[in-house]
């Protein structure tokens, strides 16, 4: 019964033939039916023992059901994505392929900028120690610094076609900034955190201004090469305070 669900393609139907376009005929995919159609006739007592031609027919009825269901289930799935990203009319000339990539890659940065700029808040709320007022004053100006190119990705992505997720809720769903520390008081714990946290979004903003790039989306590069500017400078600053 293995070898009929795994390996013999000629025993399915047209309909897992097609479903294997869709990838729903993967090796995962395929092992997950037959183990779900092969559990009920294992579980038989073994005095019922039912006829291997009739075991293998309702093994592979199961199977195909389990695969059919599949395939509903994924058609689902790719139509609520579709509407999820449908790209908003717009006579910009970028192809609709380009304009999706490039507000991926903006509603990244826009995610990761507003987390640090949260965190740069909280660094500059929660500070303490001989060097608060030098330390409470430079987070302060580093959080504005990594405020202000939000509203310049944000009305980029809208541009495009597409929708910013700018609200606090979706910004700490996407972000991939590390947790701040915020069990610590502030000192140099404060500055190497933001520090090792601005170096994170340095490095993925330029991640974006290559694929941006690659694309064709010459303007989003742009963009995203100014904000590079700006988090190298704020970096810049954080790590002169941890430098004897």
């Amino acid at each position: 019964m293995q070898n009929l669900f795994l390996r013999d393609d000629s025993a399915l139907t047209p309909l897992a033939t097609a479903e294997s376009r869709h990838d729903l005929t993967t090796a995962e995919s395929r092992r997950s039916c037959w183990r779900n159609s092969r559990a009920p006739l294992v579980s038989a007592s073994p005095r019922q023992k039912t006829p291997t031609k009739n075991v293998s027919r309702i093994g592979l009825s199961l199977f195909r059901t389990c695969l059919k269901r599949q395939f509903a289930m994924s058609k689902i799935s790719e139509t609520k994505t579709q509407k999820k990203t449908a790209l908003l009319p717009t006579l910009n000339d970028l192809s609709a392929a380009t304009r999706e990539v490039s507000i991926a890659l903006l509603n990244q940065a826009l995610a990761d900028l507003s987390d640090l700029h949260s965190q740069a808040k909280q660094a500059h709320w929660n500070v303490t120690g001989q060097a608060f007022f030098s330390q409470h004053k430079l987070f302060d100006d580093l959080a504005d610094a990594l405020f202000e190119p939000l509203d310049d990705i944000a009305e980029r992505i809208v541009q495009l076609g597409g929708i910013a997720n700018g609200t606090v809720r979706q910004a700490a769903a996407s972000s991939k900034i590390p947790e701040f520390p915020t069990a610590d008081k502030g000192g140099l714990s404060y500055v190497t955190a933001l520090a090792e946290h601005v170096a994170v979004a340095a490095k993925s903003v330029r991640a974006a201004i290559d694929t941006s790039g690659a694309a064709g989306d010459a303007d989003t590069a742009d963009l995203l090469t100014g904000v590079s500017r700006s988090l190298d400078k704020t970096l810049w600053f954080l790590e002169a305070h941890t430098r004897p």
